[in-house]
């Protein structure tokens, strides 16, 4: 009896629409603006974001990096779930993307 209790509660609570309102934190944003940016110089690909109380890491070209360090020419400038933000030689600020991995936002 009581296991059918435990049984029976579970599935409820499982099957709650608060259950169905967790967000998956790898799915990219469904509603964010693609913006293509041409540029002759080729832009990092942006393979994973990794975010912790400690730290915030992403892997770009097969390489970890944190904020404030360099790759290819461009400076990491923040780490979000969204993407990453870089500053790029020219000194324009682009968000690479997780979805699309192109560039999301030119900062003018």
């Amino acid at each position: 009896m009581f296991k059918r209790l435990v049984t029976s509660v579970a599935l409820t609570v499982l099957a709650s629409p608060a259950a169905f309102a967790l967000e998956d934190p790898t799915r990219p944003p469904i509603s964010a603006p693609v913006t293509v940016v041409k540029t002759t110089q080729k832009l990092p690909r942006l393979a994973s974001v990794l975010l912790s109380s400690e730290r915030r890491v992403a892997v770009l070209d097969g390489r970890p990096v944190s904020e404030g360090d360099s790759h290819a020419g461009y400076e990491i400038v923040r780490i979000a779930r969204e993407g990453v933000t870089v500053l790029s030689p020219q000194g324009k600020r682009l968000q690479l993307s997780l979805a699309s991995n192109r560039v999301t936002k030119d900062f003018k």
